[in-house]
């Protein structure tokens, strides 16, 4: 036996594969119904946890459910607090049609007080309802706010439907800004009617007039919109019946949820408007919908819906994935490789939901900090559902000052990170793979096996030298 020969047992005995990865799914939603609470009351008098006109929904820190009694031209509006199991807490009222509702970071109310003998306004109460202020922001003739929100800085931000505006206070309600005009363009508007913003504070709006929901960043600059007339996936009918308040949300994962009323469901759609789901109709009819107008996103993936149809009730569901639509995961050949030899990365897509991804990188960091970079990408992975990279062959140094070269010379990790778009949604995978002198198996089977390999590898080397020397001896 060679040397050679040696060390080739030694890189087969060394390359014992332990691949690692840790795997990203984009997932196919599910929605199941939960239970519903409230019920209707008669014209003159509403009882504890009855409605004449649930409005807008708001959920606080604890999971308490808030919801806006819009009422009639008969009765005051009226604010209610349930806890996150329905159960009712308190309410208060001497409010004129407040449609949305909000809480901000201390869990303080904020309601519209919108029509009537005096200007619309904005009032803010404390988390038990006491009032504590409210600020004026436009006259009865020219204003009619519908829906507010909060972004992170607890600016309070109005849809303005007459105005066909959104206009964005301060939390004591100095004026900073607003956008907006009539129109059908982009960043226009017929009746906007419900507004959220999402992680990043871009502000979303229920066009409800042009029937599409728009995006804006959060100064106001237009972004994008989604959604025309119609029935069909995505498509809206905002109906204005006795109220004309439509609900949205977002999310923790910045999806976005729309009461869509006239079509008598929620639709949910990602943060860049790919349609998701829609649902209405549930077994048993436990759940369905007929009004929705009011939409408030939870924790733990819990909707709640404010339906004002003849039952007057608010509705709640859990939305949660099922983890079949697709995997993306980043894949080590060999989780262990002999020094100076090669691996393969393969990005793997499942495209079992025919779905398409694309490789925006793919970059490994090696043991001495040096950074490499595959080439030629991004690229479309191929229908096979797999797309392969060799490392070191098939990359670029990407550090300035490093050894000159990509290369698996060094003994230790190394850490390789991929990015894949998948329906215009960004995630990351990883791997780690390593070179050293000796790895032990994790199971029995494959030590023994690794070290009666190593030992015949070790007996057959000192055998090779002692009849190599013998030969020398004779030969001198």
């Amino acid at each position: 036996m060679s040397i050679g020969a040696f060390w080739s047992i030694v890189a087969i005995i060394l390359s014992y594969p332990i691949g690692i990865s840790i795997q990203n799914a984009a997932a196919e939603l599910q929605v199941q119904f939960l239970f519903r609470f409230g019920s209707g009351c008669g014209l003159d008098v509403c009882d504890e946890g009855e409605f004449l006109n649930p409005s807008g929904v708001a959920v606080d820190s604890s999971e308490n459910i808030i919801v806006a009694d819009r009422a009639t031209d008969c009765c005051p509006g009226q604010i209610s607090k349930f806890d996150k199991d329905g159960n009712f807490l308190f309410r208060f009222g001497g409010l004129n049609e407040p449609g949305g509702i909000a809480v901000d970071s201390s869990d303080n109310i904020i309601a519209i007080n919108r029509a009537g003998s005096i200007n619309p306004s904005i009032h803010i109460f404390d988390k038990d309802g006491n009032f504590l202020y409210s600020f004026d922001i436009g006259s009865v003739d020219d204003s009619a706010p519908e829906a507010v929100v909060l972004d992170s800085s607890d600016n309070i931000i109005v849809a303005d439907s007459t105005k066909g505006k959104i206009q964005a206070f301060d939390h004591d309600g100095n004026f900073l800004f607003n956008f907006g005009s009539a129109g059908s363009g982009d960043g226009e508007f017929n009746f906007p009617a419900g507004i959220a913003v999402d992680s990043s504070d871009n502000i979303v709006v229920v066009d409800s007039g042009n029937q599409r929901v728009q995006v804006f960043d959060k100064h106001g600059n237009f972004l994008f919109n989604f959604g025309n007339a119609g029935s069909g996936d995505g498509e809206f009918n905002f109906e204005i019946d006795a109220q004309t308040f439509f609900g949205i949300a977002v999310d923790s994962s910045d999806n976005i949820i729309v009461a869509d009323n006239g079509n008598h469901r929620i639709q949910v759609f990602d943060k860049n408007g790919h349609f998701l789901l829609a649902f209405s109709n549930f077994e048993n009819n436990d759940g369905d919908l007929v009004d929705p107008h009011g939409v408030a996103a939870a924790k733990a993936g819990r909707i709640i819906v404010s339906d004002d149809d003849a039952k007057k009730r608010i509705q709640v569901y859990a939305m949660s994935s099922t983890d079949s639509r697709r995997e993306n995961s980043l894949r080590a050949g060999n989780g262990v490789i002999s020094l100076g030899g090669t691996n393969l990365l393969t990005q793997k897509l499942d495209t079992s939901a025919s779905v398409t991804g694309k490789l925006l990188s793919l970059t490994v960091l090696e043991p001495d900090g040096d950074t490499c970079v595959a080439n030629s990408l991004p690229e479309t992975i191929p229908p096979s559902g797999m797309l392969t990279r060799e490392y070191p062959t098939d990359f670029s140094l990407d550090t300035a000052g490093g050894d000159g070269a990509c290369n698996t010379t060094q003994i230790g990790v190394y850490k390789a990170e991929s990015e894949v778009e998948v329906d215009g949604v960004v995630s990351k995978s990883t791997a780690e793979f390593k070179t050293n002198f000796f790895v032990i198996p994790e199971s029995p089977v494959g030590a023994a096996a690794l070290i009666g390999s190593s030992l015949a590898a070790l007996g057959g080397f000192m055998y090779f030298r002692r009849h190599r020397n013998t030969n020398q001896r004779l030969d001198s």
